[in-house]
């Protein structure tokens, strides 16, 4: 449509060329142009909606007939103008259907028999059109001044009666309308309307009729039109006449652009001929104006849009700003819940509207429920949608903003019950996850198309945000489970040193129970039985505490964990596999090491980690070491080293920088998550995981965690 606009600019720049010198002209002018841009600009905005398209057909037939009357101001022959009237008077003849359908959609009647009325009349107008065509209406063509125009003859009345009669017709349905409506702000629309059109027929029609039956009369019709022009467009900004307020700002910033234009090149053609010394319509100096204004017209008219909307709009300016900073700073709130509260507080309390909610899709139940709501209504607190409700189903179909002033009273009842006007649907990647469900605002002002593309551009955010932080959750689960998979797989690799911890123990009690019965008033032997058994027993269960410590699940808050007493557990249960294995594994722990903030279970799997690998990358048997000290780090603080070292064959050089990398592995029948998810609980930690190695010394990992901190009173 800018386009539409920017050709509708030169021409009216075109035509004041011809209307310099017949003033009277001017205001006809004016009039064809403005209602041309308020036909296209209405209808590109809402072509979806009756009154839209109603008022953008009017405006078209309104923006003819002025047409036709400027055209007949500048043409200075009687032949010219003859074929000027048949060419362009069917604007005129079209005013009636096109102002009965307003009519119409403006009190909601056109429904039913009514459109069919409707067609009667655009058929009676294109009747009367072919008409004018032979010359019916007229008695010949007449001068007056410097122009010529057509004397109307008798027969013409019958395109007043034909105007008059569609004309009151609508206005009777206008009047019952208006006694039906509650609403204040849609009185006042129909006021409006109806003192802009009255003004508009009035010096319109009757004065332009009398002139044309050759009465001295000056035609006021230029002038009337202008100002049914500004009342409407009042009506537009005080008590919102349709979705087009914006309308009157795009006017406002294209009249200040032809204005801007013309000077420019005004001032191109004055200074080409003071330094140049060409002449006004010389070829060069029309180039040069082309190019200049050609590179200006982009950053002049975002120049003049910013002032206009700063002078002009400025509650709509403000939080239109308001909002637009606050969608850039969405995809940066990683709580949901709070999302949810600062995106629905921030759209109802800067634009006003009454209320407000939204809401998620559950996949678990199919359905969208509601996640926050401004207030305390429980039926809105309780209010969910399925995937085969009506409002869900047209969200999916459009993609789009669904405003309940659109469509037909009776639709959407789920929403209009609950006093919801306006669903923006949070859409990404082609997928509905949620909705934001707004209520009116409390002027009743109707949501304008530059509200609802705001709210577009926010809810794009927000789905980005909502889809990310549901990702995050997946992918905090499948790191859990990766994690739980990670602990048993240690397990299943120290299966042989639990059985052999477990077995001891059992064989010891199995010996002692069958030589119980042989020996059971043996007075030594049971004094040994009472002393050893007990031990067994809670030997072997320690082992299996310890066993199940290490494969439940963790909890995420960090407590105060002595990194001694882990070691010390994890020592006696690798003991067996180490010596399996031909392995030393030796532990040099400090006496009084600090406690460090972590959760116990997961610097367990840590560890565990560490020891396995080194344990299995000594297969030809070898030393491994564990050490841990009291120590500082200049970017954590006071720590807890812990160092896992073995004399293996070392770590490759490639391997070196991919070693901590999902999936990666050397071994023949690893998974590649170990060290990957080591580093990562390391990190949650607040601590940090480096390695040393070269080929043929073996490798060191070293843990680094931070020492808990007690709280000062």
């Amino acid at each position: 449509m800018h386009i539409y606009y920017i050709i509708l600019v030169f021409a009216s720049a075109f035509g004041g060329y011809f209307a310099y010198g017949r003033p009277h002209s001017i205001s006809w002018l004016a009039a064809a142009v403005t209602n041309m841009f308020l036909a296209g600009f209405v209808y590109s905005n809402g072509r979806q909606i009756k009154i839209n398209r109603a008022f953008a057909i009017l405006c078209f037939c309104v923006a003819l007939w002025t047409l036709s009357v400027f055209g007949l101001y500048i043409i200075t022959d009687e032949h010219g103008a003859g074929h000027w009237i048949r060419f362009l008077r069917p604007g005129y003849f079209f005013l009636a259907p096109s102002i009965f359908y307003f009519m119409l959609a403006l009190a909601k009647s056109d429904t039913g028999k009514n459109i069919r009325l409707v067609y009667v009349s655009f058929t009676i107008a294109a009747a009367l059109s072919l008409l004018n065509y032979t010359g019916f209406f007229d008695e010949g063509i007449v001068s007056r001044g410097l122009s010529y125009f057509p004397k109307i003859g008798k027969r013409y009345i019958a395109t007043l009666v034909n105007l008059g009669f569609w004309g009151g017709w609508g206005l009777f349905f206008i009047f019952r309308a208006y006694g039906r409506l509650a609403s204040v702000r849609e009185r006042q629309q129909l006021k409006y309307f109806f003192a802009g059109s009255s003004i508009a027929l009035f010096l319109g029609l009757v004065s332009n009729t009398l002139f044309g039956l050759g009465h001295s009369v000056y035609p006021m019709g230029g002038i009337g039109i202008i100002l049914y022009a500004l009342i409407v467009s009042y009506a537009i900004i005080k008590h919102q006449l349709m979705d087009i307020e914006v309308i009157i700002r795009k006017g406002i910033i294209y009249a200040a652009l032809t204005l801007s234009v013309i000077g420019v090149y005004a001032i191109t053609v004055g200074i080409s001929a003071g330094i140049l010394g060409t002449r006004a319509g010389n070829w060069f100096t029309n180039a040069l104006g082309g190019i200049v204004i050609a590179l200006i017209f982009l950053p002049l008219r975002s120049r003049i849009q910013l002032a206009v909307d700063k002078l002009f709009f400025k509650d709509k300016y403000d939080y239109h700003k308001t909002l637009s900073d606050f969608s850039r700073d969405i995809t940066s709130i990683l709580d949901l819940e709070l999302l949810f509260r600062l995106l629905v507080n921030n759209v109802t309390e800067t634009m006003h509207i009454f209320r407000g909610c939204i809401m998620i899709y559950n996949p678990d139940r199919a359905t969208y429920e509601t996640r926050y709501c401004t207030g305390k209504d429980e039926e809105i607190l309780r209010f969910e949608l399925r995937e085969a409700d009506a409002p869900v189903e047209w969200l999916n179909k459009h993609a789009s903003a669904l405003n309940l002033a659109a469509h037909e009273e009776s639709s959407f009842p789920q929403l209009r019950d609950r006093g919801i006007m306006l669903v923006i649907p949070l859409i990404n990647k082609k997928r509905l996850v949620g909705m934001m469900n707004f209520g009116a605002k409390l002027s009743e002002d109707a949501y304008t198309s530059e509200d609802i593309e705001l709210l577009m551009t926010l809810s794009g955010q927000a789905a980005i945000a909502i889809e990310n932080d549901q990702l995050s959750a997946r992918m905090r689960e499948l790191e859990k489970s990766l994690h739980q998979a990670d602990k048993l797989s240690a397990l299943g690799t120290f299966a042989s040193s639990l059985a052999h911890e477990i077995k001891n123990p059992l064989s010891s009690i199995k010996t002692f129970s069958q030589l119980m019965e042989k020996r059971f008033n043996d007075t030594v032997f049971r004094e040994k039985f009472s002393a050893i058994v007990p031990q067994e027993i809670d030997r072997l269960e320690a082992v299996l505490n310890q066993l199940v410590d290490f494969g439940k699940e963790s909890s995420l808050d960090f407590e105060p964990v002595k990194i001694g007493k882990v070691i010390d557990e994890l020592f006696e249960l690798v003991q067996y596999e180490a010596l399996r294995r031909n392995i030393k594994v030796i532990k040099e722990c400090g006496a009084s090491l600090p406690p460090v903030a972590a959760v116990e279970q997961q610097l367990k799997q840590v560890f565990m980690n560490l020891i396995l690998n080194a344990i299995q990358a000594m297969p030809a048997g070898g030393e491994v070491r564990i050490s841990a000290a009291a120590a500082a780090d200049s970017r954590i603080g006071d720590i807890v080293r812990v160092s896992v070292k073995d004399n293996g064959s070392g770590i490759p050089p490639e391997a070196m920088a991919r070693i901590f990398k999902p999936f990666f592995t050397t071994k023949a029948d690893g998974t590649g998550l170990g060290l990957s998810i080591t580093q990562r609980i390391v990190r949650d930690h607040g601590g940090a995981i480096e390695v040393n190695s070269e080929p043929g010394n073996g490798a060191e990992f070293i843990v680094k965690l931070p020492v808990f901190a007690v709280a000062q009173p």
